[in-house]
């Protein structure tokens, strides 16, 4: 055994390293996440604008917390722009709903109406002794429901109430530790490097420019899956009619990356509430949309996840799967993540091998031509 490992150092090496890897990823992202959410999201904010801030303060000449300050700021105006207009659009299109719902309530009565009329008539095939008995399992069954979605509606109506203080502070934590982030990169590059051994220096630097590379295919790979997506579902919308393709076709768009629901999030409620308003041939043509837009899902993201981040199709499903089921919803962005770390920690030192090897094999060519 000794033997084996022996002649197998290396790549029981790196065997070793992925499982601390993934304890260590496990651990931080269940249990150390919360606590320390803003500053994550800070770093991630500071290593999409470091690259503009650097441009920016070659380009004005000026200093580089300034160019910080200023490229921040501009960020927040765009993002209040942003959800002042989103929230114009949702006061304006609320104002529609409130005009057409007592339409809409009608239909829904009318529906309930025949659903007891169906439900009565299924009632008289109930031998009698049984009748009663049926009546108040199904009206303790609607109470509970009932009782539970009040309940339900109370409690997250009171947690989001308390929860905007911290709310507030998690954002001014991320955007002062973005500063900081960007404005000192140098200064916490060099001392995180002079503080550990060289050949681990150089390995967590591999590592970094893997995970970035990992990330940016990673959003290239959804929004080219998010771009085919919406123009299917604004063409689809299109065809049928609807007055609002466009922003009904973006938010299907952004709902299609949720795993597991996706399009349906928006597609199902929307077709089962037009088939009760007797528009029938709509709700088919939704569900048709949904269906089109699932299949160019399915179709399309192990591919482009396989071309964008250097990963088989089967390796991204398989990464999107146990992710999913180990972390949840952010499993579907962590589980490819970790595939592309996992291959780099393996081969690692594959590169310099296979370069050793074609280097001897040269030099013993050229002693054989001699």
């Amino acid at each position: 055994m000794k033997s084996l490992y022996i002649e197998n150092k290396a790549f029981f090496d790196k065997l070793l390293i992925l499982l601390a890897f993934y304890v260590i990823g496990y651990v931080f992202l269940v249990h150390l996440l919360a606590y320390v959410a803003p500053f994550v999201i800070g770093f991630l904010l500071s290593a999409i604008i470091s690259p503009l801030v650097g441009f920016l303060q070659r380009k004005l000449k000026i200093a580089r917390s300034i160019t910080t300050i200023l490229l921040i700021s501009v960020i927040i105006a765009l993002v209040a722009i942003a959800a002042t207009a989103l929230f114009n659009r949702i006061v304006m299109e609320a104002g529609n709903l409130a005009e057409t719902l007592p339409t809409m309530m009608e239909d829904v009565n009318e529906f309930i109406h025949g659903m007891e009329d169906s439900f009565d008539r299924f009632l008289n095939f109930i031998p009698d002794g049984f009748a009663p008995d049926f009546n108040e399992l199904i009206g303790g069954a609607v109470a509970s429901i009932t009782a539970g979605l009040g309940d339900f509606v109370m409690a997250a109506s009171v947690g989001f109430v308390r929860g905007i203080p911290l709310m507030l502070m998690s954002v001014f934590l991320c955007l002062i530790s973005a500063f900081f982030f960007t404005k000192d990169k140098k200064l916490i590059s060099e001392s995180i490097t002079k503080s550990l051994p060289p050949p681990l220096s150089a390995r967590i630097s591999a590592f970094r420019r893997g995970l970035l590379t990992a990330i940016g295919g990673y959003v290239r790979a959804q929004l080219t899956i998010m771009t085919v997506i919406f123009a299917i579902s604004v063409l689809g919308l299109v065809i049928l009619g609807h007055p609002y393709a466009v922003i009904l076709g973006l938010v299907i768009a952004l709902a299609d990356t949720l795993p597991m629901i996706g399009t349906g999030l928006v597609f199902w409620p929307y077709a089962v509430i037009s088939f009760i308003s007797g528009n029938h041939s709509f709700a088919i043509g939704l569900l048709i949309i949904n269906v089109v837009c699932f299949l160019a899902r399915q179709l399309l993201e192990p591919k482009v996840l396989g071309q964008q981040i250097g990963l088989h199709p089967l390796l991204v499903l398989l990464g999107v799967y146990v992710g999913v089921n180990v972390f949840g919803f952010i499993g579907l962005f962590l589980g490819p993540l970790f595939m592309v770390m996992s291959k780099m920690i393996l081969s690692q030192g594959s590169d310099k091998a296979d370069r050793k090897e074609e280097r001897s094999k040269r030099e013993r060519k050229n002693t054989k031509d001699k």
